[in-house]
């Protein structure tokens, strides 16, 4: 193991190469108090047969602006670094004189400057924090608001369940038990003052960050430090499990936290949940999670780097070595965002044959993307995609049809510009949009000092309004379709005169406005569910019947008890989406944008149903060429009933939809 003495300032003359599979170890040395900091960098291959023990550091950059790095010195040398890693080191080493601290931090033991080497130590990084003895996260030094959260922490771990299980009904009621006992002890256990901390600490930067996520997962022990105090993972996830399993307003209930810390708490507290859960997956054996499960899932950690995005994730993995080298961590000034993308669709479509990425298209184009449609965008403002993706994973539009077409380039016609990037896929039609609401639901809210009853009764009204005008729409039948110059095509009719499924009208509603309870779901929930919003309407109606006043018989508790019981299935399912009717007389739950005359398509490859717009179909070639608008609900159609004559695992062969 070879000392690299730093002989400057500057980071370029400061490191030597690195050789295959070798990394460097920080050596930190003691210190106390305002003592400078002081490093020496050590070579060493991270799977040799006499590798030395060393902690990896999991903690947040903070700015790099020049005027706030802090000079450490490196052997000989000096470098420069962040504030929040000055703070992180100068905590975290020894006191007693002689004892080192053998740590690996990414922003020291990296070259930050030559972009081959930080391109090859990323891919290794999943290796590094899986082979760790232990990986230390720093939360950032102590602050006056977080004094003692890791303290609160540790006195409720004292009074929760040795073992407590994600899903056991007996760890629920042992849990609640728990809180109960520390509700009645609360003045001995915890004051407000360690709470509030609590509640600080858990909104440290930290909780947000992406890289954060596989330092955690793939780590073997983690410690959290937060200034001089420090909490096992352990504790920090049966706390964690206890606040998200027992109802986060009983516990502030208990707490009386401020209702402006809670946002912020929430968020983390959220975060840390789903780090427990993506720790407890892969190390259950289950043999790991696809990409897009983690694209998905992850969405809420952010990354300055919007390539990030991809890299962050690709040690937790399952199908990382299926990857083609465009898709490998390239941080070079001229890798930029958009290739990175398109290389993620080319490869999903060639080699996965699935378009699971249509779940992560914003709902606008971007700019960053080329403003193609059907380009994701992981790091848009509006990237939203964990609720649809539930959707997708719950049904199978597609059946056994795999994902069949290509990505071409389109040159506008008459015109010195750019080709346009277009994907061409194979599909079926369901039918052309012919009847559509207004405006998209919204989730009802209670704002305002009104009274609350009222608020809620306002609010599902437009509800209500909802059912009336699916119910109309189903009712009418089939609708004459205007003429939109699109080519002709042959619908499949879910819905035939002379076959309609045996289901009443309101059935057929309620079923397209609760597809969110999925395939099984709906079989197994749906009956109650249905009988609850069958009991919910005369309510509704006699408000709105009433002049929107709440009449002196009004049932106010069993209306509490229903909206309590439908509210989640139908604002899962309804939030920012429009209720439609196809061409076929098929009932649609599409996507915000959609419009009159788009075209509702199943492909091949895709779980879910896709909306299209015809676009530019007077083109030179005679093609007509489609933009994406979102995924839908398509009545009939959502578990393979589009392909009926496709045999398993064949390529479609049908329609193409070009889409720009």
């Amino acid at each position: 193991m070879a000392s690299e003495d730093m002989l400057g300032s500057q980071p370029m003359s400061a490191y030597r190469p690195l050789e295959p599979r070798e990394i460097r170890i920080l050596h930190l040395h003691p210190g106390a108090g305002n003592d400078p900091v002081t490093v020496h960098l050590f070579h060493e291959r991270l799977d040799g047969p006499d590798h030395h023990q060393f902690e990896a550091l999991s903690y947040v950059w903070g700015t790099s602006d020049p005027a706030s790095l802090v000079p450490i010195r490196v052997g000989h040398g000096t470098l420069f670094v962040t504030l929040n890693l000055h703070l992180a080191l100068r905590h975290l080493r020894y006191s007693e004189p002689g004892r080192i601290r053998l740590l690996w931090a990414d922003a020291l033991c990296i070259n930050q400057s030559d972009v081959a080497e930080r391109n090859r130590q990323v891919k290794m990084m999943g290796d590094i924090y899986s082979r760790a003895s232990r990986t230390t996260v720093w939360l950032g030094e102590e602050t006056p608001e977080g004094t003692g959260g890791i303290q609160a922490f540790r006195d409720a771990a004292a009074f929760l369940p040795p073992k407590l299980m994600l899903t056991a009904d007996e760890a629920k009621s042992e849990l609640a038990a728990s809180f109960d006992s520390m509700a009645r002890n609360r003045e001995q256990l915890v004051n407000a003052a360690n709470w509030a901390a609590a509640l600080a600490m858990l909104s440290a930067p930290w909780f947000q960050r992406r890289w954060t996520i596989q330092e955690v997962v793939l780590a073997k022990v983690v410690t959290f430090v937060y200034g001089e105090d420090s909490l096992d993972w352990d504790d920090m996830s049966r706390i964690v499990t206890a606040l998200g399993q027992n109802g986060l307003s009983r516990f502030f209930g208990y707490l009386r936290a401020p209702n402006e810390n809670r946002l912020s708490f929430m968020s983390g507290l959220n975060n840390a949940g789903m780090l427990l859960s993506i720790r407890n997956l892969h190390r259950k054996d289950t043999g790991g999670a696809r990409l897009s499960w983690l694209l998905a899932t992850l969405d809420k950690f952010s990354c300055t780097d919007p390539r990030d995005q991809l890299f962050a994730l690709y040690g937790m993995a399952n199908d990382v070595d299926s990857m083609p080298e465009s898709l490998m961590p390239d941080y070079s000034e001229d890798a930029t965002f958009e290739p990175l993308i398109k290389a993620y669709v080319s490869w999903q479509l060639n080699q996965g044959k699935r378009l699971e990425f249509l779940c992560f298209v914003p709902r606008q184009p971007s700019a960053s993307t080329g403003c193609t449609t059907w380009c994701p965008d992981f790091n848009r403002p509006d990237y939203n995609p964990t609720n649809i993706h539930v959707f997708y994973q719950r049904f199978n539009a597609c059946g056994n049809v795999e994902a069949s077409g290509d990505m071409r380039k389109l040159w506008n016609r008459g015109t010195d510009e750019a080709p346009s990037d277009a994907i061409v896929l194979a599909g079926r039609i369901v039918g052309r949009v012919t009847a559509i609401a207004d405006e998209p639901f919204t989730l009802p809210t209670l704002e305002g000092n009104c009274d609350p009853l009222e608020k809620s009764l306002a609010n599902w009204g437009s509800v209500l309004d909802d059912i009336d005008t699916c119910e109309r729409m189903a009712r009418g039948g089939l609708v004459e379709v205007p003429d939109a110059g699109a080519p002709d095509e042959e619908p499949l009719r879910v819905v035939d005169e002379d076959d309609r499924p045996r289901q009443s009208v309101l059935q057929r509603v309620v079923r397209t406005l609760c597809w969110s309870l999925g395939r099984g779901g709906n079989r197994d929930l749906f009956p109650a569910l249905l009988q609850d919003i069958q009991d919910l309407l005369p309510l509704l109606r006699e408000y709105v019947t009433c002049g929107a006043q709440v009449p002196p018989s009004f049932d106010r508790s069993l209306f509490s008890i229903l909206t309590s019981r439908v509210d989640e299935p139908l604002s899962l399912g309804m939030t920012r989406r429009k209720l439609g009717l196809a061409d076929t007389a098929c009932m649609l739950l599409l996507p915000g944008p959609a419009e009159m005359n788009d075209v509702v398509v199943v492909l091949g490859g895709c779980r879910l149903p896709c909306v299209l717009r015809p676009w530019d179909l007077d083109n030179d070639r005679g093609q007509a060429h489609y933009r994406f608008v979102g995924l839908c609900y398509a009545e009939g159609f959502m578990d393979g009933e589009g392909f009926d004559d496709e045999g398993a695992g064949k390529n479609l062969a049908g329609e193409e939809y070009c889409i720009v």
